[in-house]
């Protein structure tokens, strides 16, 4: 019998330039042929019922057909689409939906329909095996094409990659969308990862919390029960992207206290789980490269974020056989949301700067200017989807890179991506300089600052705190990285 991995679908998108990998099972021994833009490739089914076809090269087009046939069983998938599919990962703010956005009404108001060149699919939300005999899923796991109608279940991050990415190259755009609203970096790779990346710190607070439940398999029944209760359509959640004022979120916390659980088995947000429900359904399908926006859940543990960042990134490297450009969005400025604090946020945002600086072929996209002081989930998300179109054209982030000592008096910090850098307002708030100078200025892309007598101590701090409001920028509109330098 013939099986298929639920991403092939009628209206999918393909990868162009690239041999492109069809897999799944089949009766054991036999042989497997795929077809489409007039080249067919075939291979033979393994011992075990597994498979893989290997495409050669296919060119940008759209309303093709792909057929795969067993000799007994065939597949035939219409309109699909070649051109660059991304995968996208991370956290509620990658999975944030266009229907929440702040511009929504103006993007749904202005928008072509259909643009047959954008096409968007979301991995199913399984937590455990199972789940998706339990819960409803018919919305997720389809392969949408933008137009008004499903303008809102796009991923809105997404939505404006993708409207950046077609405008500026005229090549089909897809995303495969697979995240998880609170899940932190340890949910997204194998345990044996978790482990040789310094993460034991969040598999023995999983273990320790299993410990402490009396009746681990009774607790899994009662909560597999009350997630098929509870369970929302998205667009009817109340409280996670809608948004709440401070006071709102004050007081509903008093109402109600939030009370943490240890997580179970069927947990999403356990370590180690939605890799093996949800990325392992998708290998090893053929991506241009991989979205990330992913971090404000792993602060608890800020300290080992940046190695565990750098093991998934290597795995999800080893796993789509590709040394595929991994681009990652800078966590946002922010204070507070709920019981969520940002306490430790500069801790993660150095952690994502040093695996940009260390990683190779990993580019962080700037959202200094995009955050809200009491919402963990900002509502713009242009500035975030255009930005990481951005770093796909080269267009980087302002990127602090030394310091020097350019009279006994100025202390100069030297840019990369600096063209146009220039202070969009007065404000200086994210900026800390102790001593506090008497000038400081902008000069040939670099920032001074000039003292009348040399400090015998300079210390500098550019968005070091957990929410702040940044206006100093390149000439390209992108806002500078966080930095801080002492000499």
């Amino acid at each position: 019998m013939l099986t298929l991995p639920g991403v092939f679908q009628d209206h999918m998108m393909l990868q162009r330039n690239k041999p492109v990998t069809v897999w799944g099972t089949a009766n054991p021994n036999g042989f497997v042929v795929v077809s489409i833009q007039g080249k067919h490739s075939s291979a033979r089914v393994d011992t075990d019922g597994n498979f893989e076809v290997v495409l050669p090269s296919l060119q940008p087009s759209l309303d093709e057909t792909l057929v795969i046939s067993d000799g007994k069983t065939k597949y035939v998938f219409r309109d699909v689409a070649i051109g660059d599919v991304w995968l996208a990962g991370g956290q509620s703010n990658m999975e944030y939906l266009m229907r929440y956005d702040a511009e929504r009404e103006h993007e749904a108001g202005n928008l072509p329909d259909p643009i047959l060149e954008i096409r968007y699919y979301e991995a199913p939300k399984e937590c455990y095996p199972g789940a998706l005999r339990d819960r409803d899923f018919h919305e997720y796991g389809i392969w949408r094409i933008l137009d008004r109608k499903n303008l809102d279940w796009f991923s809105a991050v997404s939505y404006y990659f993708l409207r950046k990415r077609f405008a500026e190259t005229g090549v089909p755009q897809g995303v495969v969308s697979c995240n998880w609203s609170g899940s932190r970096a340890c949910c997204w790779i194998p345990k044996e990862t978790l482990l040789e990346s310094g993460g034991a710190v969040w598999w023995d607070d999983y273990q320790a919390g299993l410990d402490s439940i009396p009746d681990v398999d009774a607790a899994v029944q009662q909560w597999k029960a009350n997630m098929v209760a509870t369970a929302r359509h998205p667009f009817e959640d109340p409280v996670l992207y809608p948004g709440r004022t401070r006071d709102e979120q004050l007081h509903e916390m008093e109402v109600a206290p939030y009370v943490p659980q240890p997580l179970l088995p069927v947990d999403p947000w356990r370590p180690c789980g939605l890799y093996h429900t949800m990325l392992e359904p998708l290998m090893p399908y053929t991506f241009t490269g991989i979205l990330f926006y992913q971090g404000e859940s792993d602060a608890q543990h800020a300290e080992c974020y940046e190695e565990i960042l750098t093991g998934l990134i290597r795995k999800w490297r080893t796993d789509f056989r590709r040394d595929l450009p991994f681009l990652m969005v800078q966590l946002a400025p922010f204070e507070a949301w709920y019981q969520e604090t940002g306490e430790r946020f500069p801790e993660i945002r150095r952690a994502q700067q040093n695996v940009a600086d260390t990683v190779p072929g990993v580019y962080l996209a700037s959202n200094g200017d995009a955050g809200m002081r009491w919402d963990i989930h900002p509502k713009h998300k242009r500035p975030v989807g255009e930005r990481l179109a951005l770093l796909t054209l080269q267009q980087e982030a302002p990127r602090a890179t030394g310091c020097i000592w350019a009279t006994s008096t100025t202390f100069e910090i030297s840019f990369v991506h600096a063209d146009g850098l220039h202070w969009s307002s007065d404000d200086r708030s994210c900026l800390a300089v102790t001593p506090q100078p008497e000038e400081t200025r902008l000069a040939a892309g670099c920032l001074q600052f000039q003292w009348k007598k040399p400090p015998e101590h300079v210390q500098v701090a550019f968005a070091q705190t957990s929410y702040y409001e940044i206006n100093l920028y390149n000439g390209a509109g992108i806002p500078a990285l966080p930095f801080a330098f002492e000499c």
